[in-house]
């Protein structure tokens, strides 16, 4: 069975799946098959980044290609995995790019 991760915030929650082992990071990319099988847009990804707070874990874009990005969860600087994502509920009342770009703005 493979890995599960949860992830919880303000912003929601998220839990991933594992669908490969943990590999060098220089050997994932989009050609292999878990990847292309297990890729989501950028609205996700946005929602991704602020429920991990990007924990352990890498968005990859896969621009200009399609617009569409995969997930991989590090054990550390070295090795990661690629995952699936399993379920994601976004809580907040605005869009991500708009909860983004507020956070962007009271920072500065």
């Amino acid at each position: 069975m493979s890995q599960v991760v949860n992830f919880q915030n303000e912003f929601g929650s998220l839990q991933i799946s594992l669908v490969t082992d943990f590999m060098s990071v220089g050997k994932i990319t989009r050609d292999i098959p878990e990847v292309s099988a297990n890729m989501f847009s950028i609205e996700t990804a946005e929602q991704i980044a602020l429920i991990t707070d990007n924990k352990n874990v890498q968005i990859c874009m896969c621009f200009p290609l399609n617009g569409l990005g995969y997930l991989v969860y590090h054990r550390n600087g070295r090795e990661a995995a690629v995952c699936k994502i399993d379920s994601i509920t976004y809580s907040c009342t605005v869009s991500p790019a708009e909860q983004i770009a507020m956070m962007a703005h009271n920072r500065f």
